[in-house]
């Protein structure tokens, strides 16, 4: 008896629109027979039968050289449409295949495969088995590094994050993916593990699993490691001053991956006669991966000084003065008998008499040296002797 769960009711002269079921139906007449007493009772009478069908759409074609499939050989035809369908070759070969949408032992070539749906729609895809992808096609993933300050076995990954790897140009919707800990669970589909994942040993192993959504004859399975990376703990920047015309070695922390200089070296110490900031990218490497640190030298240059000018002032007996004038890359200090040295470029109740005057970069780069006379005359006697003359 038709009712609302299997029969769509349609009245005299009615038209439905926009009917989205397929396959075949039947115009079915129910009526009550005039000579029965049982409400129950019904006649039918069939009208027509006919199909409804949607557009028939060769989907794609894969070969099954994927885990639980057969091989690049035999190939299979994904249909969209309105069964039953069926399948065949016709070039350069014939094959009827029947409504079996999967083609075995096919040699390599070019072929043409034709597709009828319910409603006599005809579908013809040419194609090279060479040139198919299988069903599940996955990616070589890369190992997931998270760098911790200390070392541990422990850190949470998100797995998502392999996905564009894994994927490839394939149509996400398509596909499923899991992730295991076992190569077995990961071929089983068993126990998958969620894509937030807080790893309990390191390196860890994660296996991953993909299979198609709508054709599920086979699957591919990868893995790829977890690693909780180390990040370099280095000693504080440096500061350090050289002396002009001079080098220095700079010499980074020992004992990790890779070294990248500022000035494009490679090497754990390097040698530079500049002043100037240099700093280091020291890192621990994990295969494409790094876990790194920096650190800063701070490299001035000093120097000699120039002593420019020395100015006297000798007016008096015992209260004479000295200033100095000088140029440099340093830092100076002054003396007179270079033993006891002050900041101040000047000195003062200086007695009449013969001085050196010291200058010393106080970074250790240089002394120099000056001689002057602070020689006050007590008298004169301008009698043209050449003797005391002048005043």
């Amino acid at each position: 008896m038709p009712n609302t769960s299997n029969s769509i009711s349609i009245q005299n002269g009615e038209t439905i629109l926009n009917i989205f079921f397929t396959r075949t139906f039947r115009l079915i007449k129910a009526f009550q027979p005039i000579n029965t007493l049982n409400p129950n009772e019904y006649c039918f009478d069939i009208f027509a039968e006919f199909d409804i069908c949607s557009d028939l759409i060769i989907n794609d074609v894969f070969n099954l050289n994927c885990d639980g499939g057969s091989g690049p050989s035999d190939i299979l035809v994904d249909v969209i449409g309105t069964p039953p369908y069926d399948f065949s070759i016709i070039s350069p070969l014939v094959i009827d295949n029947g409504n079996d949408n999967i083609f075995t032992n096919l040699s390599p070539g070019v072929y043409e495969i034709r597709v009828e749906d319910l409603c006599g729609r005809i579908e013809v895809i040419s194609i090279n088995s060479l040139d198919l992808l299988p069903v599940v096609s996955i990616g070589t993933p890369t190992d997931l590094v998270i760098c911790n300050e200390v070392s541990s076995n422990q850190a949470v990954f998100d797995l998502s994050q392999q996905y564009a790897q894994l994927l490839g140009n394939q149509n996400p919707e398509n596909l499923t993916i899991t992730y295991h800990l076992t190569q077995s669970d990961a071929d089983s589909g068993n126990n998958p593990i969620s894509d937030i994942y807080e790893s309990t040993r390191n390196p860890q192993t994660v296996y991953v699993r993909m299979t198609h959504n709508t054709l599920d004859i086979c699957y591919e399975t990868d893995s790829f490691n977890l690693i909780v990376g180390v990040i370099p703990q280095l000693g504080p920047d440096v500061f350090i001053t050289i002396c002009e015309n001079n080098s220095i070695q700079l010499s980074a922390d020992s004992g990790y991956s890779s070294y990248l200089w500022s000035t494009g070296e490679s090497s754990r110490i390097i040698e530079v006669d500049a002043s100037g900031v240099y700093s280091v990218i020291v890192s621990n490497d994990y295969g494409d991966f790094y876990c790194e640190s920096t650190k800063i030298y701070s490299i001035e240059v000093s120097g000699e000084a120039n002593i420019d000018a020395v100015i006297i002032e000798d007016f008096t007996s015992n209260s004479n003065s000295i200033f100095i004038e000088v140029s440099g890359l340093g830092d100076y200090e002054y003396s007179l008998d270079g033993i006891n040295y002050q900041p101040e470029n000047s000195f003062t109740d200086l007695v009449s008499g013969d001085y050196t005057i010291f200058v010393r970069d106080i970074n250790g780069c240089g002394v120099s040296t000056k001689s002057v006379s602070l020689n006050y005359v007590k008298f004169f006697t301008p009698n043209g002797d050449g003797d005391n003359d002048y005043w």
